[in-house]
């Protein structure tokens, strides 16, 4: 993880005082309170000096302060609310992005989501049934014609090289690479080529590209910087490159309607998931700093917007095959039990839970014409 892409850890949160307080708050159940007088009890500090704290936690929504009487004597509750403790949830997820990010090593080893389990497939068919859609809409608003030679980073499955060589025809030229190319059919055509590439420590196989694409392919690569440079040397002048990538920390719920059980309970899951891919180098807020970067890699015309998908029957599909790709993780590692994992996909099932993926970000670029610049300056 490069230093241009490290996770923010919450302001809030982190002061050592307030962090104090929100970890033993965040150690009531949900829902449970806890009396001024025994908070301040457990953490040794002043009253003025705990209420100061309360306060800017409140500020932010992170805590309720109830205000009320036994018999005479006036007492007053404090809890952590449903958004503090996502909130506190946030902030250790973060935390061990940043611990993982010592030294460019992560604290465990090998993608999360491996191709070569069954899911993978699944999961394949409804990130593409979610995202072809806009990422086929910003392709052709690049320009795409006959002719255009293409490189699909990271590609996983075979919908967007597919309809990449549809674009470009028999006169254009389509890459198509990943670590594990086993969804993805060989091919004959000399105008269409699929090989094993590791994007993170490989240099590009050819150049001179009209377009560049990787969708939810860096934020996993732990050498992010070294690949989206290989990508932009890839091109030619005046070529573009796309790059697409959820950012999870703009919106960590995959139920924004929190209204219930059913719906906390797969949030819970979500954040357990989270969690492990932050353990592996995973940066969670890395599709909002697409733009920045494309722009410190020299291109020109960036821009970028999110697509941020609700209530899709492709979320439902992408649900039940992540969480049964990662259940044995989640259970290991303390996020969930399997009898949780079993209500929840049984909530799945029910259509009621309204669910939603992270935002996607994304941004374009085009590798400025040496030519044209020197005239323009």
């Amino acid at each position: 993880m490069s230093t241009d892409s490290l996770p923010e850890l919450d302001a809030v949160i982190h002061a050592q005082a307030r962090l104090r307080v929100t970890v033993a708050l965040a150690a009531l159940g949900a829902g449970d309170r806890i009396t001024f007088p025994r908070l301040q009890q457990l953490l040794d500090i002043t009253a003025g000096n705990l209420s100061t704290h309360l306060r800017k936690l409140e500020d932010a929504g992170y805590v309720e302060i109830t205000k009320t009487h036994q018999r005479r004597t006036p007492v007053t509750h404090v809890a952590l609310t449903p958004q503090g403790r996502r909130a506190f949830e946030d902030y250790t997820t973060a935390l061990h992005a940043l611990l993982a990010s010592r030294a460019g090593q992560t604290t465990e080893k090998g993608y999360l989501l491996d191709n070569q389990q069954a899911e993978a497939g699944t999961r394949f068919d409804a990130l593409a049934m979610l995202f072809d859609p806009s990422t086929f809409r910003h392709i052709e608003a690049l320009g795409i014609k006959r002719g255009w030679r293409c490189w699909e980073v990271g590609a996983g499955g075979p919908s967007v090289p597919s309809w990449l060589a549809q674009q470009a025809g028999p006169e254009g030229y389509v890459l198509a690479t990943d670590i594990d190319t086993s969804w993805m059919t060989s091919t004959d055509q000399p105008t269409y080529e699929v090989r094993c590439h590791d994007i993170g420590t490989e240099e590009p196989r050819s150049d001179g590209f009209d377009l560049v694409h990787a969708r939810l392919v860096l934020v996993h690569v732990v050498q992010r910087a070294e690949a989206l440079a290989a990508m932009v040397r890839a091109l030619r002048p005046g070529g573009w490159l796309l790059v697409e990538e959820a950012d999870p920390a703009l919106q960590p719920l995959v139920c924004p309607d929190e209204y219930g059980p059913e719906q906390q309970l797969a949030n819970q899951l979500k954040h357990g998931f989270r969690a492990l891919m932050a353990r592996r180098g995973v940066d969670l807020a890395y599709g909002r700093t697409l733009p920045r970067l494309l722009r410190d890699a020299g291109l020109v015309d960036v821009g970028a917007d999110a697509f941020f998908p609700i209530t899709n029957p492709a979320c439902t599909l992408l649900e039940r095959a992540t969480v049964a790709q990662i259940r044995d993780r989640l259970v290991a590692s303390g996020a969930a039990t399997d009898e949780e994992i079993d209500q929840h996909l049984a909530n799945v099932v029910t259509g009621r839970l309204d669910l939603a993926t992270s935002p996607m970000i994304s941004a374009w670029g085009r590798k400025a014409n040496p030519r044209t610049s020197g005239l323009m300056s």
